[in-house]
């Protein structure tokens, strides 16, 4: 009878766990709902209506190597020229290079065009067609320029000298004027010592403060009212030119080694000014880079841990010995020189695959839960867009006026003030890799190098 009484009561017991196994089971989360992503243009069209008031929009990311940035880049330019902006777009890539190859040569393929002029992380679908929608554009009566402004311009990239280019409106490179003749010859000096060894008070260093010298002179005689638009936009040019190779020679004081950092930025800055006040007036203007480029104080970020493969990046950062007030970003001198007139946009991604710039690709897990990327996931998984109010009326500031951490390139996180840096935030729920249009040729360059460095 006890044997009897003992099982009916162990059966309820039994019952019972078996109840709480399946109910236990029924709760365990599963493999994690993949939300699909927002349509790029629909992002894109946010960012548009907030920014299409300002004359320059700043567009940065945090990766070069991510298909969707290049997207939705596209998508903003196309947004923001359907509101009458985005009538002049510059890029990260070597002034010189645009040079004496016309966007509208029907000779080369979008695909050429963007491989002839641009540096090889723009070589992707992405920028061959928004070289298509230029030319496009330009077919039915609507002109966009799209110039470079990297100071690589200094180094004669592909073999441009700077006399083949003064007097011109980007696509034109001859002018018969004497002055600009003159000028075009001291700018090739300088442009032979910036490539030589490295200067010292001595020798090509004083010849170099000479040729500075005597194009400055040149320059200012040659200011007035009655000049031609080929001598004027020379003249510019001219002007901006002597700008970064003096830029350059007062760089040579500085020993540190963000030195050449700090002096790309600062003439980025005045080559973007050159193109849009002086050779494009007036046009609204969109530029494409990176955020570390397009941020507005790289001097109040800052970076806790590095991994060790990356430890170069540590110059990204101010640091003992560097006055982070002379670390400057080209969207610090672009604030600086047009209060209020520019626009800044952070681009960021939560997961995926990236390319670095050599390609090489990597797997980004998930950023952390509490970094600006999930802030804005986590209220739209499918991608969304923050917009910063700079000047809060309350007492509780908002959390892009409170330091937070974000990723760069998705290997290491920074710290920041967002609203200090941006008025928009973009992040984009998955990243993967470009669709490269070089990969044979880019190819065959890599096995070239590996075969020089294995000998």
């Amino acid at each position: 009878m006890k044997r009897v009484l003992a099982r009916f009561q162990a059966g309820p017991l039994l019952l019972g766990w078996l109840l709480s196994i399946v109910a236990a089971e029924g709760c365990r989360p599963g493999p994690p709902t993949r939300v699909a992503a927002i349509p790029l243009d629909s992002l894109a069209s946010q960012v548009a209506v907030a920014a299409a008031r300002h004359p320059i929009v700043v567009l940065g990311e945090s990766s070069h190597g991510v298909e969707e940035f290049g997207r939705f880049k596209l998508a903003v330019v196309q947004a923001l020229h359907a509101r009458g902006h985005a009538k002049l777009i510059l890029l990260e890539s070597p002034f010189l290079a645009f040079y004496g190859t016309s966007l509208n040569d029907t000779s080369l393929t979008a695909s050429a065009y963007v491989e002839s002029t641009t540096y090889a992380v723009w070589h992707s679908s992405a920028y061959r067609d928004l070289v298509t929608y230029i030319r496009q554009r330009a077919a039915a009566g609507d002109t966009i320029r799209f110039v470079g402004i990297d100071p690589v311009m200094l180094d004669a990239q592909r073999g441009r000298a700077p006399s083949r280019i003064l007097g011109a409106v980007l696509e034109v490179a001859t002018d018969s004027s004497h002055v600009l003749r003159k000028l075009g010859a001291i700018l090739d000096q300088l442009q032979r010592l910036e490539r030589s060894a490295p200067l010292t008070m001595t020798g090509d260093r004083m010849r170099a403060l000479d040729w500075l010298s005597k194009g400055k002179a040149l320059v200012r005689s040659r200011v007035g009212s009655s000049q031609s638009d080929s001598l004027r936009t020379g003249l510019a040019t001219a002007r901006a030119l002597l700008d970064c190779f003096q830029l350059w020679v007062d760089a040579l004081d500085d020993m540190s080694a963000s030195r050449d950092l700090i002096l790309r930025d600062k003439q980025m800055g005045r080559l973007a000014a050159l193109v849009h006040d002086d050779l494009y007036p007036n046009q609204p203007t969109v530029i494409l880079t990176h955020n570390w480029h397009a941020r507005r104080r790289a001097d109040l970020v800052a970076a806790d841990s590095i991994p060790e493969e990356h430890s170069k990046a540590a110059m990204l950062y101010p640091r003992r010995g560097v006055d982070p007030e002379s670390f400057v970003s080209l969207g610090g001198v672009l604030t600086g020189r047009y209060p209020d007139r520019v626009f800044v946009v952070g681009l960021y991604f939560g997961e995926g695959t990236i390319a670095r710039n050599d390609r090489v690709t990597v797997a980004i897990g998930g950023a952390s839960r509490s970094s600006i990327e999930q802030r804005i996931l986590k209220r739209n998984p499918g991608g969304g867009v923050a917009i910063f109010n700079t000047r809060p009326n309350g007492l509780n500031a908002a959390w892009w006026n409170m330091e937070q951490h974000s990723r760069y390139s998705g290997l290491w996180y920074e710290r920041f003030v967002p609203a200090q840096q941006y008025d928009c935030v973009v992040v984009l729920p998955r990243a993967t890799p470009p669709v490269y249009t070089d990969r044979e040729r880019y190819a065959f360059r890599a096995h070239e190098a590996r075969a020089g460095r294995s000998q």
